[in-house]
């Protein structure tokens, strides 16, 4: 009987388009979840647990419409997990001291050389990871040059 692989849920792009480079905890997070593990993005784990556990899917949808109010798209659950990212806002704050030379050199590691939201924050922070961190400094590096660091060519 062959089993469902485990799935690490990310919007990174570059966890999940071959050929990024990841930092050594992107690279730990994959691994736990175990051989073959698919890496997915936030919407395709949606649409597997609609098509595999469709009674768990219509359980968490009908929360967050209680939580909302109203009925919501899958597009709508996402954007309200987006929003409600206290730490990504924390960090947006930290990083709105960034210049013209630095947010260029982050736009070189994202689009250029497809390092992952992780292995930018290694790369300016040097000791530490962290994915958020990482978003939060593509998000003012393209806000710099006229971008959206959740489109292309960004992610």
């Amino acid at each position: 009987m062959k089993s469902e692989p485990n799935y690490v849920v990310t919007e990174d792009k570059w966890m999940r388009v071959p050929g990024g480079i990841l930092d050594e905890n992107d690279k730990a997070v994959i691994k736990e979840a175990g051989e073959g593990a698919i890496v997915i993005n936030v919407e395709q784990m949606f649409q597997k647990m609609k098509e595999t556990e469709p009674e768990k899917f219509e359980q968490y949808k009908k929360n967050e419409e209680e939580k909302a109010g109203k009925s919501l798209t899958i597009e709508d659950i996402i954007a309200l997990g987006k929003v409600g990212n206290e730490r990504f806002e924390e960090f947006k704050s930290m990083v709105m001291i960034l210049n013209l030379d630095a947010a260029i050199h982050i736009r070189q590691m994202r689009l250029v050389e497809h390092r992952t939201w992780r292995s930018i924050s290694r790369a300016i922070m040097e000791t530490e990871s962290n994915q958020i961190f990482g978003m939060a400094l593509c998000w003012r590096a393209a806000i710099m040059m006229g971008e959206d660091f959740e489109e292309d060519p960004w992610n």
